[in-house]
């Protein structure tokens, strides 16, 4: 063996061994790189046809979505397709000018055979037949044709129809546009060296070539040896991209010199290359599934919503929070908890895997292990918190173990509140770890939504609680209380219902009220008195005999009356129970040492009304004796800011004997007055003769205090003391039909805040609330005095515009809108020495033009407020009118 490695033949081939293998490696390092420069190229094939394919789709989406609106906007009006308007007429040719990509707009009959109108003149006959069309994947109604050379248009065009259908799935008619090819696939792509085939995969026919800018139409092209396809999504087409086989030799020979000159730098060259390409495709999945993380976020943000706007109960809406938290965005367990009084948290809802919480125990105590987790520390400080080191764990040391059993890695605590108090705890938990703050203002958003449902929900309690508040004043009102329109009960309280004998109020309802009166000519003189009283808009106090329904007895009641002017009534009754009057004279004692002990104020006046006798709950009330009241007249009890009207009538009761019952100021001895339910009723004699006046003072300070406040409460927001959306729906309705009356314009202005999200994300919620305070403030300084501005929600405002001239419309109605804008033309102080800009964007609708109803005015500002945020960029036009363009499709905040 020795010998042979010293032959000659042997040390040659030792000699040229190393040559041959780095030959052997030069050429198949070389056929790697030509292999990788070719892959790189096919790959930027790909994503230029890719680019291609998206601007494509793009442009068909967005045809779509205009003959999409247009059909939406004919079908809302119920426009006839057979026979358009002059108005139609004019707003489809108005939106063609203002839309230069529509070729021509066709409306064909219902089975698409007939072009029954179009804005070009042509045959009636459409060129494409129904059969030829096919449905996008995600737009079912979306109707994609084939493409040919149209002879009517001198032009190569693709057919595109959009199916308009009723709500009951009928199909009204078709809208249809023909799509130059050449415009189509016409893109200022610089630079770029590939060229570009658009194909249908329905006839795998070439509709059009796009090479170096050029377009050229459809023919029998050339065959080619490799060619790179991209699906267009949703559609039957794809773009062809051409060219990445002469590229990469291109490539590959301006590189090969260098590698032939330094083989070693090559090496390091194509390594530094494959590093980089894996970390890039390393970087773009993690990019792909934030994307998706989002998605799912979104989703479930969007189901949260619904129930946050039905939910009835703060259960029902915590327990489907928790299941769509965990079933939409994936999570490995959602709860929802409060401290009890003792300081240990209670689980009020949970899903997901909810055996971590069996046993748990979580307290605000921060010296003991149970309370130093991320939860007690969000409950404490108010604030949220996220993991941000996956390095180290969120969870106590003594919890790592029963985290790590249940593989829960990663946590978030967010506070919920109530009228800005917290009120509960939301936490999330995720099974991998990783840094939460990426999704940190997803998880805020998501808080700030279920804090404005527990707003809702305890705004629905006040208002249950304000309405079972005054059926229980009723219910427990001394008197019967009934309100007819017709003569036809439509309403009892409870007491009136006690005096019949009825097994309950709702057993006198649509009952008339002759069936109670003993006698018939009671109700007879009545009806003779209600239509001169009531014309008058005086009471009537009137006395009758009824037949109670359970027993059949007799009784006396006394019956003070007045018109009731409120939908679905004509009259209000208040009915007493006088039979003890007319059958027991002589327990006047005992109903003496009655009036000192009730707690409503009782004054007895003689005929002239000069006060003789109050009881002691008067004396409580108003601070005043008998010996400083004697002698002194009724009216001289009112506060002296009571207005003269109710004087008057007061003392009017002298002669005319007519009873008074009203809410009215009554003063005290210390000078302050207090609010009391009224009634003054005359007392006759056996001759029907007034000989006394008795006066029943009910305090109803609190009362009207509570309805104030709660009547407040519930028609402005919280935050801006503005009216809020049931005020705003409320005050429209009646501006509408003042509107209709006055046969004057009035418009709706949908008005939305540019980049306040990024302010709110960037200072805080408090910095937030101090914005819209601010910018509430200035809008205020600049509406006219018969304007209205409301807050619907989050940085959304609505104003009203009134008392606009229709003829001078156009000049009046920008002077007023500019006005409004100078309110966010300067900085606001959100804080010490801090300052933030925002934009203002509005959409208007007006009346009659735009909707004569509230809520479809309403629909086309926000609508008309869309397009307006769209193109601001472009156009820089802050707001629009609904009747130049409208969207389809609301943009996400900003």
């Amino acid at each position: 063996m020795i010998r042979f490695f010293t032959r000659p033949l042997a040390i040659n081939l030792l000699l040229g061994l190393p040559a041959l293998i780095l030959l052997i490696w030069i050429v198949i390092s070389e056929h790697q790189q030509f292999q990788q420069t070719a892959l790189s190229t096919n790959q930027d094939a790909d994503r230029a046809a890719a680019v291609f394919a998206s601007q494509i789709q793009s442009r068909l989406l967005t045809q779509f979505i205009e003959l999409e609106f247009i059909g939406t906007s004919l079908l809302d009006e119920g426009t006839d397709p057979t026979d358009l308007s002059p108005r139609t007429v004019r707003s489809l040719q108005r939106f063609m000018d203002i839309h230069p990509d529509f070729y021509a707009l066709n409306i064909l009959s219902a089975d698409g055979k007939e072009i029954l109108w179009s804005t070009v003149q042509q045959s009636s006959e459409p060129i494409f037949g129904t059969e030829q069309f096919t449905p996008m994947d995600d737009h079912p109604n979306f109707l994609l044709g084939e493409s040919k050379f149209a002879p009517r248009f001198q032009d190569h065009v693709l057919s595109m129809r959009y199916r308009v259908e009723n709500q009951e799935g009928v199909v009204r008619f078709f809208l249809g546009s023909p799509y130059r090819l050449a415009q189509l696939i016409s893109f200022d792509l610089k630079n770029t060296p590939f060229f570009f085939r658009l194909k249908d995969t329905r006839s795998n026919k070439i509709l059009g070539e796009w090479r170096d800018g050029a377009i050229l139409p459809p023919h029998d092209f050339a065959s080619s040896e490799t060619q790179n396809q991209t699906n267009i999504i949703g559609t039957p087409l794809c773009v062809e991209a051409y060219g990445a086989v002469d590229l990469a030799w291109k490539r590959y020979l301006a590189a090969a010199w260098q590698r032939w000159i330094l083989e070693f730098s090559l090496m390091i060259f194509l390594g530094t290359v494959s590093l980089l390409t894996r970390r890039l495709l390393h970087e773009r999945a993690h990019a792909n599934q934030h994307l998706q993380r989002l998605s799912q976020f979104n989703r479930m943000l969007a189901e949260i919503s619904q129930v946050i706007a039905v939910a009835e109960d703060e259960t029902q809406l915590f327990n489907e929070i928790c299941e769509i938290g965990v079933n939409e965005g994936q999570l490995a367990l959602m709860w929802v908890g409060r401290p009890d009084e003792q300081g240990v948290f209670k689980f009020l809802a949970a899903a997901g895997r909810t055996e971590f919480l069996d046993g748990l125990r979580l307290s605000i105590d921060p010296n003991h292990y149970t309370g130093q987790g991320f939860c007690i520390q969000t409950w404490n400080t108010g604030r949220p918190f996220f993991s941000t080191d996956p390095s180290i764990s969120p969870f106590p040391c003594e919890w790592q173990e029963r985290a790590r059993a249940f593989d829960l890695r990663a946590v978030a605590s967010l506070p919920l509140r109530r009228e800005g108090e917290i009120q509960a705890l939301l936490a999330i938990y995720y099974p991998e770890v990783r840094d939460l703050t990426e999704f940190q203002g997803l998880f805020e958003e998501l808080a700030e939504d279920i804090s404005r449902g527990l707003d809702r929900l305890e705004l629905m309690k006040r208002e249950r609680l304000s309405s079972a508040f005054n059926r229980a004043i009723l219910d427990n009102s001394s008197a019967g209380i009934m309100l007819l329109q017709n003569r036809i009960i439509k309403f009892a309280n409870q007491r009136l219902a006690d005096m019949i004998g009825a097994d309950g109020p709702e057993a006198l309802v649509d009952h008339p009220t002759r069936e109670y009166y003993y006698r018939p000519e009671d109700q007879a003189h009545l009806l003779r008195l209600i239509p001169e009283t009531f014309a008058k808009g005086e009471q009537i106090r009137f006395e009758a005999q009824f037949r109670r329904l359970d027993n059949a007895e007799i009784r006396w009641f006394s019956l003070t009356g007045q018109p009731f002017d409120l939908p679905g009534f004509d009259e209000t009754w208040m009915i007493t129970d006088i039979t003890e009057y007319h059958e027991a004279l002589s327990q006047q004692r005992l109903l003496a040492s009655a009036l000192t002990s009730i707690q409503e104020g009782v004054v007895i006046a003689d005929n002239q009304q000069q006060i003789i006798y109050v009881n002691a709950a008067f004396t409580t009330q108003t601070g005043l004796t008998l010996s400083e009241v004697r002698n002194t007249s009724l009216v001289d009890l009112l506060d002296p800011q009571t207005p003269n009207e109710i004087k008057s009538v007061v003392k009017q009761i002298q002669t005319d004997g007519k009873g008074y019952q009203g809410q009215t100021p009554i003063k005290k001895k210390n000078g302050q007055a207090f609010w009391s339910l009224m009634t003054i009723n005359p007392v006759v004699n056996t001759a029907n003769q007034r000989t006394h006046y008795v006066c029943v003072l009910r305090d109803i300070t609190a009362l009207r205090q509570l309805n104030e406040r709660l009547e407040y409460q519930s028609l402005h927001d919280s935050l801006t003391h503005l009216p809020n959306r049931r005020a705003l729906e409320k005050t429209l309705e009646e501006r509408v039909l003042q509107a209709r009356l006055t046969n004057q314009p009035l418009a709706v202005g949908m008005i939305d805040l540019d980049d306040f999200k990024p302010v709110n994300d960037t200072y805080g919620h408090e910095a937030g609330d101090r914005l819209l305070k601010a910018v509430s403030q200035r809008l205020t300084g600049r509406l006219r005095e018969h304007d209205v501005l409301a807050r619907i929600g989050g940085d959304e405002f609505v104003i009203i515009i009134g008392h606009l001239d229709a003829a001078h419309l156009d000049e009046q109605l920008p002077l007023i809108l500019n006005r409004l804008h100078e309110a966010t033309e300067t900085p606001f102080d959100i804080a010490e020495d801090q300052l933030a800009w925002v934009g203002m964007s509005m959409g208007v609708a007006i009346y009659p033009d735009d909707g004569i109803e509230s809520d479809l005015l309403l629909r086309r500002a926000d609508a008309a407020l869309y397009r307006a945020k769209t193109h601001k960029q472009t156009h820089g036009i802050w707001w629009r009118r609904w009747i130049e363009e409208t969207p389809t499709v609301k943009p996400q905040k900003s």
